[in-house]
């Protein structure tokens, strides 16, 4: 046998461990077809463990919070670290392939999402973006899909 297979006999392999990665990209301005002012944030997985995640994955519920993911994707040209999955309207999915690992101590930025001014007068570029708790689950090879929550503070520009 293999030592890696040996050492996933024995549980001794160095596991992967996943965090969300939601982080504002100081950015706020319109986007193209809607002039009002947006709020952009990065959405990503970071993995703080000592193994390689394999097949990673995100997911968010569109309904629950007031982020839309960009629909220029991540580099402005349509293009997203995780692959976009076909889903219900309910639910937003990213999930890797067999080519899509995250190394330790690393960060994989999936996309950029944005929210749409709250109160305000678009005509002036005041915007005031209303707080929401964030729900998502991340989920990879060899470790069961962990739910997460981040609280985004109200914002203005």
């Amino acid at each position: 046998m293999e030592y890696f297979q040996i050492a996933d006999l024995f549980g001794q392999r160095p596991k992967p461990k996943l965090e969300l990665y939601l982080e504002p990209t100081g950015k706020i301005g319109p986007i193209p077809y809607d002039q009002v002012p947006h709020r952009f944030f990065w959405l990503g997985l970071t993995n703080t463990g000592r193994g390689l995640a394999k097949f990673p994955g995100a997911r968010f519920k569109r309904a629950e919070c007031s982020l839309n993911v960009f629909p220029y994707g991540l580099d402005g040209n349509g293009n997203y670290g995780l692959p976009l999955r076909v889903s219900d309207n309910d639910w937003v999915i990213f999930r890797g392939e067999v080519d899509d690992v995250i190394y330790p101590g690393t960060t994989l930025k999936i996309t950029q999402c944005v929210q749409r001014y709250s109160r305000g007068d678009p005509r002036k570029g005041v915007g005031i973006f209303d707080s929401f708790t964030f729900t998502a689950e991340v989920s990879c090879e060899a470790l069961p899909t962990i739910p997460v929550e981040r609280i985004v503070p109200e914002g203005r520009n």
